[in-house]
């Protein structure tokens, strides 16, 4: 990874041994999510994302481990829209296969979709929480 002394201030031309790298680290760590947020809340897409993540630091304190249900959220409309797949339609035959199907409609997930109902619930703010 190559690093620019603008895109960091803090990190000199030479680091002395007297700075510990685990500082350097973390104070690139801190900028990078303090970006990241800020792009986070520019940006107008993505509005299913956020109603689960609401912010960077909810992110990056869940641990998402890459298993086949996460890679079940690349949909196949997804990957047909970047010409991945050849079609969109979704195994259950009601439609394309979104998020919104996965998550509402599609008879196949029916009884995830009822342990998600009866352990997720909305906050007054809208923000989804887990009840356990």
């Amino acid at each position: 990874m190559e690093l620019s002394c603008q895109e960091f201030p803090y990190i000199t031309t030479t680091i002395t041994s007297r700075i510990p790298i685990s500082s350097v680290y973390h104070d690139i760590q801190k900028d990078s999510t303090k970006r990241w947020q800020k792009e986070w809340q520019n940006c107008t897409k993505a509005l299913t994302t956020k109603q689960f993540f609401p912010s960077v630091e909810v992110r990056l304190k869940r641990k998402i481990r890459k298993t086949q249900n996460v890679a079940a959220m690349l949909t196949r409309a997804y990957l047909h829209h970047f010409k991945i797949r050849e079609n969109a339609h979704c195994v259950c035959q009601q439609g394309d296969q979104t998020i919104d199907n996965l998550l509402y409609d599609c008879s196949l997930l029916e009884a995830l979709r009822g342990i998600l109902r009866k352990n997720v619930t909305k906050t007054d703010s809208g923000q989804l929480t887990s009840m356990s």
